[in-house]
């Protein structure tokens, strides 16, 4: 859903995926509780809580770490490499530029007009590489969720517990 993403995304598109995303979510963090607890004796449950919450809460923490430190340095990459296309010999960096320049000139003035449209064009150059980043992590995202659906094969099934009757 979000392989196709530009500057110009719709709120719908955004919020169908997360949506799609919060469903996934759930269903993945209710069996794999079931699947963790499932397999413990009643005096083990106590602390088998504590030390599952305590693994999904560390293991949360250095995804969300790996995850900024890989937007942070592909966000550079990608500027890196953008920026190598913004010369003042191309064609179209001088039309866009020119462009700029002219509809900046009414409102800031001749003087200002340049760096001013330099500006927005980095910062529509900025606006790309973090765009071109966040498909990277998703990408990322996407190849370690694929590897990890064999993984569920490993399971061992918990047995249905007796449960006790009401008087």
């Amino acid at each position: 859903m979000f392989s196709q993403m530009n500057l110009q995304i719709a709120m719908s598109n955004v919020v169908w995926a997360n949506l799609l995303n919060g469903v996934g979510t759930a269903l993945i963090f209710v069996s794999l509780a079931t699947t963790t607890m499932g397999t413990l004796r009643n005096e083990q449950m106590g602390n088998a809580t504590g030390i599952f919450n305590l693994m999904r809460n560390i293991g949360g923490s250095i995804g969300i770490a790996a995850m900024a430190t890989f937007l942070a340095r592909w966000t550079q990459t990608h500027q890196a490499i953008l920026v190598s296309h913004l010369t003042p010999y191309d064609p179209a960096y001088q039309r866009w530029l020119n462009a700029a320049q002219a509809g900046l000139k009414t409102r800031v003035g001749e003087v200002a007009a340049g760096p001013k449209a330099l500006g927005i064009l980095y910062n529509v150059l900025t606006q790309q590489a973090h765009l071109l980043a966040f498909m990277d992590n998703f990408r990322v995202i996407s190849i370690l969720s694929l590897l990890g659906v064999p993984l569920v094969l490993l399971f061992k099934k918990p047995k249905a517990r007796k449960v006790p009757a009401a008087h």
